[in-house]
């Protein structure tokens, strides 16, 4: 069957609208990489040479989400989070974190990474709600 002229334009029309528009809408969301989670005082208690900026800090459905700054000479995919097995006795208990990234490189780039880190993996050390306070944030991140 062939289409008259007037329909293939609507169909042109209508495809491309759809295509720039689904193209649009999955740039506008950030895409987040999975990251990991260690629970280890000597490595919280060791001075970190990276420099990070956390730019967005929030709990969601027992997962971190981060969206941080950082210099180096490329992008990096290796972030891990570093709780201390010292915590505060307060109520709700709250546990020390930092972020560190690796390799950590001399150079004047900057570059923003979207994190997300599962908090479920540090529920042992902490059974009901529990505030984080992560170095580089200036406010308590509050776990349900």
């Amino acid at each position: 069957m062939i289409l008259p002229l007037k329909n293939k334009f609507s169909f042109l029309t209508v495809y491309l609208m759809l295509f720039f528009a689904s193209c649009i809408n999955s740039d506008q969301l950030p895409k987040y990489q999975g990251e990991k989670i260690i629970v280890n005082t000597n490595l919280f208690d060791e001075d970190f040479l990276g420099s990070v900026t956390i730019l967005e800090a929030e709990v969601r459905n027992e997962m971190l989400y981060l969206k941080v700054g950082y210099s180096g000479c490329s992008p990096t995919d290796d972030w891990t989070l570093v709780f201390s097995e010292r915590f505060l006795y307060s109520q709700p208990p709250t546990l020390q974190a930092k972020l560190i990234f690796e390799p950590v490189t001399d150079c004047g780039a900057y570059f923003t990474s979207n994190l997300k880190f599962d908090l479920e993996k540090i529920r042992s050390f902490a059974a009901g709600p529990y505030h984080i306070t992560l170095q580089g944030w200036g406010k308590k991140l509050q776990v349900p």
